[in-house]
């Protein structure tokens, strides 16, 4: 692991796609709070969540294809300062805070799902070509640490800034994304190799990387896996945020939440590395869903704070050995000219029940089932993901130490 911080570039990748990962995720902890706070309305914040992961599982697609044949390091560049540049325009409109202001705080939070699906694919896809195939594994072992850390103090952060001023996250998100783009022009350039791409067309290109994937039994119970599970992760952790704003809770014990929850995948992150040498991806798999399931359970009768705090914590602890074996073993399986198509269409798949969660989930809390009914669609697709973790495509994925012989 010691021998990819001695890589300058693998230095400034990791930099720059750090402070993109924690501008992202400040921004995502405040855009509900602030809908909210100009709305007063969870299913309206709900529906705008909803947009924005739509927004951006629709541009995924397109950023994946451009990211394999376009330089990748200025596609990094650009997405900081876009970022920053959208950043400052955000806190100016909270700062007015009148109907007009919101509409268009609304519209500028549709070009930062832009921003993210059309350029962010960069980020994942330049990686391969920075870090030698024998040492990927252990990259992604580390950025799940990374997002750990991130997840610790990003809702944390976020909930300080948004106590001291609505704007703040919007701030420090800026100072964020100039960061980004500052480390990414340290890249040695170019960062890709496009020559096998140079003869397809755009349209080609999207549909070439959405057949590889599919013809991939593996990818595509990988993608049923993650989907579903998506959908559970996303409900609880949108359904416990807006039924605490909505009642009041202060934002720094909804960040707190955050925080409690990156402390526990820190530590499981931290034990990643032992658990995926010692069991199989999809042992791995069924454990971390069978975890979280029942760690929800306790929330079908209570909506406490420290109960929530102490289920939605508990139930992250396998999530990064879970991610460190399937997307080790699926990308460090995937040829370095299609890495960014693969990472796109994962991701828009992943996304496409996800993306409409938040709306379901508003619409939920606002229904007479309230927070008992968001609990329970979770734990229910907590159980569907485990069944789909006991097919042979995931099941028959071996231990690390045999990826050498296997195929997708």
């Amino acid at each position: 692991m010691n021998s990819l911080w001695k890589m300058p570039d693998y230095r400034h990748w990791f930099i720059s796609d750090t402070t993109d990962v924690v501008a992202t995720s400040l921004r995502l902890f405040a855009i509900p709070l602030v809908i909210i706070s100009m709305t007063k309305s969870e299913f309206i914040s709900g529906i705008v969540v909803t947009l924005v992961s739509v927004t951006t599982m629709i541009a995924t697609p397109i950023g994946g294809a451009i990211a394999d044949r376009r330089n990748r390091r200025r596609m990094m560049m650009l997405l900081g300062v876009i970022g920053a540049s959208l950043s400052v325009i955000a806190v100016i409109l909270i700062c007015v805070g009148n109907q007009i202001s919101t509409w268009m705080f609304i519209g500028i939070v549709i070009f930062f799902a832009l921003n993210s699906g059309l350029l962010c694919p960069s980020n994942n896809a330049i990686l391969k070509s920075i870090v030698p195939v024998k040492l990927f594994a252990k990259s992604q072992a580390i950025r799940e640490t990374r997002e750990s850390c991130v997840g610790i103090l990003s809702g944390a952060v976020g909930g300080f800034f948004y106590r001291l001023s609505p704007w703040g996250p919007f701030a420090a998100c800026g100072v964020m994304h100039i960061i980004s783009a500052i480390s990414a022009k340290k890249l040695s350039n170019p960062t890709v190799s496009v020559e096998d791409n140079e003869d397809e067309s755009f349209i080609e290109s999207l549909k070439n990387g959405f057949v590889w994937v599919m013809s991939s039994s593996r990818f595509r119970s990988y993608l049923a896996f993650g989907a579903v599970c998506n959908i559970a992760c996303t409900g609880i952790i949108i359904g416990t945020q807006l039924m605490l704003a909505a009642r009041g809770t202060d934002p720094i014990l909804i960040g707190l939440i955050d925080g409690v929850m990156g402390i526990v995948m820190l530590l499981g992150s931290l034990c990643a590395m032992k658990i995926t040498e010692t069991l199989s991806p999809g042992l791995i798999a069924t454990l971390t869903v069978v975890l979280f399931g029942i760690s929800l359970v306790p929330m079908i009768f209570t909506d406490n704070y420290y109960v929530i705090l102490a289920c939605v914590s508990l139930g992250g602890f396998l999530f990064p050995a879970c991610n460190s074996s399937l997307l080790g073993f699926l990308y460090g399986h995937t040829p370095n000219n299609m890495q960014g198509r693969a990472d796109s269409v994962m991701e828009t798949v992943l996304s496409v029940f996800s993306s409409f969660t938040p709306a379901l989930v508003g619409w939920i809390l606002e229904s007479p089932s309230g927070f008992t009914g968001v609990v329970i669609l979770c734990v229910t697709c907590s159980a569907v993901s485990m069944l789909i973790t006991l097919g042979k495509p995931l099941r028959s994925i071996p231990q690390t130490k045999f990826w050498d012989t296997t195929t997708l």
